[in-house]
């Protein structure tokens, strides 16, 4: 990836989304066919709720790779909030023929298509193999999105106002995947570092579910030579910090588990800032009265 990519996933992870969106922009300008480029930008545009942008550059994805499935459930997600639901729900399909075992397109695709009750028992008629319908592959080329406009404005009506929009709070049920030991948001997985994790160690375990693990870590780092295998699970937590967060603590959203890693850090340095002053003034107090 390009420096500008590098620098703007750092923003993204950060959580500064507007310092993230122009350095992924240069960096598709820099390299027009730069995938990764594409698909984070997409997340940082549906970050800043700028939906009817996040679905062009997510397009763009799919026809760079249009064997992705995450960049066509990303897409699915992005359209979906633009108004687009029938194409959202086409998208979420692509994701699911292209990976069957796809959690969140399906539950995705349940939302907007529910399963419909059979009216009746119809009696199952077995067919032979040259009646069964064939199987139409993918459009290699990617999703293409209607002709009629030239931008992706959601309907006239108003999204959510139509009877097949989709209920918000079910939306937001395959969206957010915390607390369930499953796969991490995107703006999860591409953090390489957690401080309060590494800071806090067990007491960050405990904060985050993980009750008997940090006890663990805690009586461990008073064993005697053993005591340094902590510094290891520390700095393995520090690498896997936010992606382990994220899995066993359930949070409202993406911000507020990066907010609530931030507040750790915050208290550890204002924590270390207090020792620190007293230790100064205890090293001046000592100085100007030196025992004798």
């Amino acid at each position: 990836m390009s420096t500008e990519c590098d620098q703007g996933l750092e923003a993204l992870k950060q959580g500064n989304v507007n310092a993230a969106i122009p350095l992924l922009e240069q960096a598709i300008q820099v390299d027009p066919n730069d995938f990764n480029a594409h698909l984070y930008l997409g997340a940082a545009y549906s970050q800043a709720d700028r939906a009817n942008d996040a679905v062009t550059i997510l397009t763009q994805s799919v026809h760079l790779q249009p064997s992705n499935a995450q960049a066509r459930f990303n897409l699915g997600i992005a359209l979906q909030k633009a108004g687009w639901v029938n194409e959202a729900a086409t998208a979420f399909e692509q994701a699911l023929t292209l990976q069957p075992d796809y959690p969140q397109a399906q539950q995705a695709l349940s939302v907007l298509r529910p399963p419909q009750v059979p009216q009746a028992q119809v009696p199952t008629q077995v067919i032979s193999p040259q009646q069964a319908p064939q199987y139409t592959p993918i459009n290699p080329q990617g999703y293409a999105p209607p002709q009629q406009s030239n931008s992706y404005a959601p309907p006239q009506q108003g999204y959510g106002q139509s009877p097949g929009a989709p209920n918000y709070a079910n939306l937001a049920m395959y969206q957010n995947t915390s607390g369930m030991n499953s796969d991490v948001p995107l703006e999860i997985a591409v953090c390489k570092w957690n401080w309060a994790s590494f800071l806090w160690s067990w007491i960050w375990l405990i904060g985050h579910g993980m009750v008997w693990q940090g006890i663990g870590l805690l009586v461990l780092s008073f064993i005697p030579i053993i005591s340094i295998a902590s510094l290891g699970i520390s700095i393995y937590l520090g690498v896997k910090g936010h992606e382990i967060a994220w899995k066993n603590r359930r949070f409202d959203s993406v911000e507020q588990c990066f907010a609530i890693q931030r507040k750790y850090v915050q208290v550890w340095c204002i924590i270390f800032g207090v020792f620190l002053v007293l230790g100064l003034i205890a090293v001046m107090m000592i100085g100007m009265n030196p025992p004798r």
